[in-house]
This record gives structure tokens, C-alpha cells and sequence, in this order.
């Protein structure tokens, strides 16, 4: 799984207020909060490994080694969980402003949002099973010989969790005397995938002259 991480929106900033001696004072605003991350998806699980097929063979005269090899597929790795979203900043307060007997403070900046929390790793597939293998052979040169090499299908290993995203600053106060906003969390981080659960049978190899 493709891990993105998406930005929340910062706040506004806030309009800054304006005072005059002829008609008086227009007020200002606050900044806004910034929006909160949004949370990373989960990850789908592994696949099973593939189960080999029943194999039959016939050979004639064996000069050499022969191995035979035979097992079922590796399940494969669960997903990796996406991570969160950063929280977006505070928006900046409005500054005040004065005018004779006229005056307004600053306003006070956004909090900023809360990270998005990651998403959790998926559990990794099984092992695939082996088949039965038969084979017949009609004759050994002489040092020949036949190795069975039985393999088994792994359990695929779990996906990573995702990291919670980052939380956003705080807005600045407008001057004079606007507060500043609150900073915020990160995200929470998730839990990570488990291993698969079986380790695949092994194949029966037969081998026979005949």
C-alpha cells in the first residue's frame, strides 16, 4: 500500500481592525483554527501463498544427480498502513489599531489542528502447501542418485503501521495584546501487521524404480 500523507488546511488570518478619529473603529477578527489531519487508511492483508500442484514423472535411465524440489509459494507481505495527515496551523490574529480616542487590541491567533492518526499494518499471508510428487525412474548409472528436497511456504511477515501526522502550530497573536492560539497533538501512531499464522505442509516426494 502507497503511504500518503495529506496536509489539513491552515487557518485564516484574521482581519485587522481600523480606527479613525471621524467615524470610529472597525473591528478586527481572530484567526481560525487550522483543520485537523485526516487519518491514514488501513492495509489489506497478504495473500496466501499458492498451493504447488501434484506432479507425476516418468524418467528413463538416471546418469548424475537428480534433485527434486518441490514446496508451496511464500504468502506475501501484508500491507503497510498509511500515515496520517498533518493538522493545519492557526491562523494569524488581526492586529488592533487606534486613532485619538479610538483604539482596538489585537485578536487572538487559531489553535492549530490535530494530527491524523495512523493507519494500522496488515497481517501477512500463509504459507502455500506442497503436492504430492511421484516419480519413476527405469535405471541408475552407477553413482547416480536421486535427492528429495522438500520445501515449505513461508508465512509472509506483517505490514508496518502508520505514523500519526504531525500537529499544527498555533497562530500568532494580533499586536497589541492578542493571545496566541494553542498548539496542537500529533496523530497517534497504529499497529503493525502480524507474521502469517501457518507455515505450508511440506510436499510428499515419491520416488520408485519401475
Amino acid at each position: 500500500m502507497v503511504k500518503l500523507e495529506t496536509n489539513a488546511a491552515n487557518g485564516v488570518d484574521g482581519q485587522n481592525a481600523s480606527c479613525n478619529w471621524a467615524s470610529g473603529c472597525n473591528d478586527g477578527s481572530a484567526g481560525t483554527n487550522g483543520a485537523a489531519g485526516g487519518n491514514g487508511g488501513n492495509a489489506s492483508a497478504g495473500g496466501r501463498g499458492g498451493d504447488s500442484p501434484a506432479t507425476t514423472m516418468r524418467i528413463g535411465q538416471v546418469d548424475g544427480t537428480f534433485t527434486v524440489v518441490g514446496g508451496g509459494g511464500d504468502g506475501s507481505k501484508g500491507g503497510d498502513g498509511g500515515n496520517g495527515g498533518n493538522g493545519g496551523n492557526g491562523g494569524k490574529g488581526g492586529n488592533g489599531s487606534s486613532s485619538g480616542a479610538y483604539s482596538r487590541n489585537g485578536y487572538d491567533g487559531g489553535n492549530g489542528g490535530k494530527g491524523g492518526n495512523g493507519g494500522n499494518g496488515a497481517n501477512g499471508g500463509d504459507g502455500g502447501n506442497g503436492n504430492v510428487i511421484n516419480i519413476t525412474y527405469e535405471s541408475l548409472s552407477p553413482g547416480s542418485q536421486f535427492i528429495p528436497y522438500p520445501i515449505a511456504g513461508n508465512p509472509g511477515d506483517g505490514g508496518n503501521s502508520g505514523i500519526g501526522g504531525g500537529g499544527g502550530l498555533a497562530g500568532a497573536g494580533g499586536s497589541p495584546g492578542g493571545a496566541n492560539g494553542t498548539p496542537a497533538d500529533s496523530g497517534n501512531g497504529a499497529t503493525a501487521g502480524n507474521k502469517g499464522t501457518n507455515t505450508g505442509q511440506l510436499p510428499q516426494i515419491n520416488i520408485q524404480q519401475g
